[in-house]
């Protein structure tokens, strides 16, 4: 069955809780900002991104908060000690794998700011291949703009970690949602709604 993909970025495909860990540690290495600091920095951040449509960029946070640091050091910096690392969990590429053929298209959808989406992409080289869409929207809103593409496919599946993606906005597309719900998932207490799947890892949605 030739089915259209789109997949969630943070923490469906991208091990953020890791890649912030490694950021926060340049950041207090470089840049004297202490680990209570930091903590705070992580705090707003799961605050912010209680809400479905909550924006959250490290580099804004660090603008705002911090204005005696050039981002673009940072940015430097990370690129250098980062070099070579990849930030995929272990069940992507093997699921990639599995999922691309020609029969089938993957998009990679994600909600943030375009600076530090696209640069955390960066630290993703083996999902480079694929198209990779920034909104500051809900994932139903998003996806409307690719409305035209559904009827080229037998099926169109979402797949995200949040069970509060599969909104109204969601339902009105008429696709099917996976939910991912990961081991310690940041977001295990919101519950998937009884019409979405929930799987445990990312090749489940191969079945």
């Amino acid at each position: 069955m030739n089915t259209l993909y789109f997949l969630d970025f943070d923490r469906t495909l991208f091990n953020n809780h890791e890649f912030f860990q490694d950021f926060s540690t340049i950041l207090a290495a470089y840049f004297k900002i202490d680990g209570e600091e930091l903590h705070r920095i992580a705090g707003k951040h799961n605050r912010v991104r209680d809400k479905a449509t909550g924006i959250f960029s490290a580099f804004d946070m660090i603008r705002e908060e911090y204005k005696e640091i050039d981002v673009e050091n940072i940015k430097r910096i990370c690129n250098q000690e980062l070099a070579g690392r990849s930030y995929v969990f272990a069940d992507v590429d093997r699921t990639l794998k599995l999922l691309d053929n020609p029969d089938n298209e993957i998009q990679i959808v994600t909600v943030g700011t375009e600076e530090y989406q696209k640069f955390k992409y960066g630290f993703t080289p083996s999902l480079h291949k694929y198209p990779f869409t920034v909104t500051q929207q809900t994932k139903g809103k998003c996806l409307e703009v690719f409305k035209d593409k559904f009827s080229d496919f037998e099926k169109v599946v979402l797949v995200d970690d949040r069970g509060d993606t599969f909104d109204d906005d969601f339902r009105a597309l008429g696709i099917k949602g996976i939910r991912l719900n990961r081991v310690d998932s940041a977001y295990s207490d919101k519950p998937t709604p009884p019409d979405v799947k929930q799987i445990a890892t990312l090749v489940e949605i191969v079945g």
